[in-house]
Order: C-alpha cells, then structure tokens, then sequence
C-alpha cells in the first residue's frame, strides 16, 4: 500500500514546525489543555487492515504528548476512508478517552456544530488537497465563524498544495500575494486580530505543500 502523503515522515516533521513548535511560542505550554480540542481535516490514518499508520497525525500527536487522545476530533468525508479510520482507532484506543472521529460530514458543518456547543476549540488543521485560490475560501469561511464564536484557537493551520506533477508551475510563488488578492480574507484576519508569524513549505516526491499558520494571542490560556 503507497503511504498517503498526510502520513509520510516529510508531513510528519512539517506538523512539529506547524503546529507543536508555533503552539509552544504562543503559548509555553508543551501540551494543549485538557479542557479543549484539536479539530483536523484528518485525511486516510489507516493501513486499510484495521492498524494505523506510523505517521499518521493522531498517533504522532498523542505519543509526543501534544494532546491526550480524546482531544482529538478527526473529519474526512471519503465514508471509506472513515471506516478504516475507525477500524483502525478502535484496534487501538481501547480505553474510555477515545478519539472522535466524526460521521462523513464537511469540516465547516462540523466546526460550526462543535462551536455552537461551546466546545473549546485549541487547534484547527485545515489540511487540504488542493491549491491555495480553491482553499482560501475554505479558510476565510473558518476564521469568519471562529471570529465569531466566544473561544476561538489558539492556531489554524492552513495546508495547500503549490507544486503538483498535474500543473506544469508553481501555483503559488508569493503566497503572501495570494492571500492579499482575497479582500474577504483580509478582513477576516484583520476582524479577528489573527497573526501569521509562520509558513512552512515541504516537499513529498513531486508535490510540494505549504502551510500558513495562524495565530491568535491569548486565546489558549
């Protein structure tokens, strides 16, 4: 089975740069709160044979102790890839602090239930297979209602492809002049006072992504 490129070691190190080290920076704290979540586009976990990948994000996560497993809220609408995710936790997890792996459902629908549950929201990891003019909308949408809602995260990481062997450039050289091309997202950054204080850029075979980070201080304390 081809290792999926959301669980390969090159994705794995890009997590430490976008998510554990900016979070340590904001924060000073090595962990995420008990007390809140960590909502992720999570992507294929599974070997397809009810184990989970080495690599994959909620078991890097929980075993560096970044969050406890049942902080984690996992999204992937793929209802086959859902099942063999939940296969695969279940073989895994089999204590009372389970991992929430949400029905096939769209992130936005999911995020916007969770906040209208007040439910504490730490980290959102918008990992996208897509490149950045059909993802910004995405993430436009997900800052508007974080801007919103009473808790907001602490970080939203924003994953899109920029390199791919099915385009013949870069679909992004400047992404600090692609995001200044989308009013909509501009005024959701500034409304909601988010900084940009990171972008990652790495590569897996012939795909490069890149990931903006997002950040808000004072919202995880």
């Amino acid at each position: 089975m081809r290792t999926p490129l959301t669980n390969c070691p090159t994705k794995a190190k890009s997590r430490v740069k976008s998510i554990i080290e900016p979070w340590k920076v904001l924060t000073g704290k090595d962990a995420v709160p008990l007390s809140q979540c960590y909502v992720t586009l999570c992507g294929p976990m599974s070997n397809g044979k009810g184990r989970l990948l080495p690599n994959c994000e909620l078991l890097q996560l929980t075993q560096e102790g970044f969050i406890a497993p049942d902080q984690f809220h996992g999204i992937e609408r793929d209802e086959t890839v859902w099942r063999d995710n939940l296969s695969a936790v279940e073989s895994t997890f089999t204590g009372r602090r389970k991992p929430h792996l949400h029905d096939p459902e769209d992130l936005l629908t999911v995020l916007g239930r969770m906040l209208r549950m007040k439910k504490r929201v730490a980290v959102l990891n918008i990992d996208l297979q897509v490149g950045p003019k059909e993802g910004i909308w995405f993430l436009t949408r997900a800052l508007s209602m974080l801007n919103t809602a009473s808790d907001h995260p602490g970080l939203v990481v924003w994953n899109v492809i920029v390199k791919s062997p099915y385009r013949s450039r870069d679909m992004a050289p400047d992404m600090e002049a692609v995001l200044r091309g989308h009013p909509r997202f501009e005024r959701a950054r500034r409304r909601g006072r988010w900084e940009s204080p990171r972008q990652v850029r790495y590569r897996r075979a012939h795909t490069t992504m890149h990931s903006l980070v997002l950040c808000r201080e004072g919202a995880a304390r």
